[in-house]
């Protein structure tokens, strides 16, 4: 790694370990990390997003969708998708994967000495586990302005917000039976279960701001220069 990515890797780390970054210091740590990432990773995954920022049409969250999709458009029939319209995928991806290759780069860049040194991969993310979901809270709000190319399609990612906050598309094909079948499949998500504020409801592209008085909301960005308080009805990122 070099001099200059060092240097935004050791700032990231502070603003990460102080709970001072929002969603623009998460997205320059990811692109600037990307080309150190192993191609199957979730950090590179994020990365490839970023630098395809238009549309994205191949990567390791591509494929798995393709995967899913040849079971749910051959072997699902129509009783059975009426009976579990919602339950046919899973996040693609996985938030503990995502904290382990976090807390390895934080480790390889002899940071370690702030560190826990227990041998449990993710140690360090479940001192943090705030400032860890406030980063999975970033990636969230800016995916919100992605889309993805599947199948000669174009899907708009969007996030809903809750008990659990998550990134999705709105999948639809025609399965084996010809029936047209629709489904949310989760890219993201991070639980949120003590948002009794809001009911479960898209929120559309919403950027995720920090605020003078520390708290990390999502804000639309037609009001990113605004301030907010914690009465106001945005949607906010519950503490533990």
């Amino acid at each position: 790694m070099n001099s200059y990515c060092k240097y935004i890797l050791e700032d990231f780390y502070e603003m990460f370990s102080t709970r001072k970054f929002e969603q623009k210091d998460v997205v320059n740590f990811i692109m600037i990390i990307r080309d150190y990432q192993k191609q199957n990773s979730i950090l590179r995954e994020l990365g490839d997003f970023i630098a395809h920022i238009k549309e994205k049409d191949r990567g390791e969250s591509i494929n798995l969708i393709k995967e899913n999709s040849i079971f749910f458009t051959q072997y699902i029939d129509k009783d059975f998708y009426e009976d579990n319209p919602a339950s046919l995928f899973f996040n693609l991806l996985e938030t503990k994967k995502l904290a382990r290759e976090l807390n390895i780069i934080f480790k390889e860049q002899a940071l370690e000495e702030d560190i826990n040194k227990s041998e449990e991969p993710n140690c360090f993310i479940e001192q943090l586990t705030q400032s860890f979901k406030e980063f999975v809270f970033c990636i969230i709000m800016f995916l919100s302005s992605c889309k993805i190319k599947l199948l000669s399609k174009e899907f708009s990612i969007k996030v809903k917000y809750g008990g659990v906050i998550k990134a999705y598309i709105d999948f639809e094909d025609m399965n084996s039976f010809g029936i047209a079948i629709g489904t949310a499949v989760p890219i993201l998500g991070l639980r949120n279960s003590r948002s009794n504020k809001y009911k479960e409801d898209d929120i559309g592209e919403f950027y995720a701001k920090r605020f003078s008085d520390g708290i990390l909301a999502a804000v639309s960005y037609k009001k990113i220069f605004t301030d907010v308080t914690e009465n106001d009805k945005y949607p906010c990122l519950q503490n533990n």
